[in-house]
């Protein structure tokens, strides 16, 4: 009996480790990088300026607003600074963390995919999904790109982004590319 007991315990305890676990993660559909570009208003590499949260209009959530310096526009028109509205943050003795919301780091540099969210404000595309933070090899010197999803579970397989801040243009360069024509018939 004794052994019962502790082989129910043990699976009863992992149970609960599993379930507390998958409560901590956000379930949403991947988002292809054509499904990013083409979702996308504004495309852009920008770096961090400033960023300070506050409540909504509501007052039911804590928003963070992010001011960024826009280095380069991939789609879409604009100043050279835009803002950018991300669930969580904190404000007083009061935080919110959002499981899958894009967090920003001051200085940061990114590529970002953004929709239009009012005057100059815009929301990520895909959530976390829509940011890839540049970061530049200290060995190579390569602008490397990567995402951070921890904490996320998208429902189909991630296909694999690219890997260089170079690539990723490219890639967004043909996505964004008119469609070739058809030549006549000589």
């Amino acid at each position: 009996m004794p052994l019962r007991r502790t082989i129910v315990s043990s699976l009863l305890a992992v149970f609960l480790i599993v379930f507390a676990a998958a409560a901590q993660a956000a379930v949403m559909p991947a988002k292809s990088l054509n499904e990013l570009v083409h979702d996308a208003d504004v495309i852009c590499t920008c770096s961090v300026l400033e960023q300070h949260s506050q409540w909504d209009p509501e007052q039911n959530m804590i928003i963070t607003i992010v001011t960024l310096q826009v280095e380069e526009r991939l789609k879409g028109g604009g100043g050279d600074q835009i803002q950018v509205e991300a669930l969580g943050g904190i404000v007083g003795d009061k935080g919110l963390k959002v499981t899958g919301a894009p967090v920003f780091e001051q200085g940061e540099r990114a590529v970002l995919f953004l929709k239009s969210a009012g005057e100059n404000r815009h929301h990520v595309v895909g959530w976390a999904q829509g940011k890839f933070t540049i970061r530049t090899d200290p060995t190579t010197g390569e602008e490397r790109i990567e995402r951070n999803l921890k904490g996320v579970h998208l429902t189909a397989p991630e296909q694999a982004p690219p890997a260089t801040l170079g690539q990723l243009k490219s890639a967004i360069g043909a996505l964004l590319a008119p469609p070739a024509q058809p030549q006549p018939a000589p």
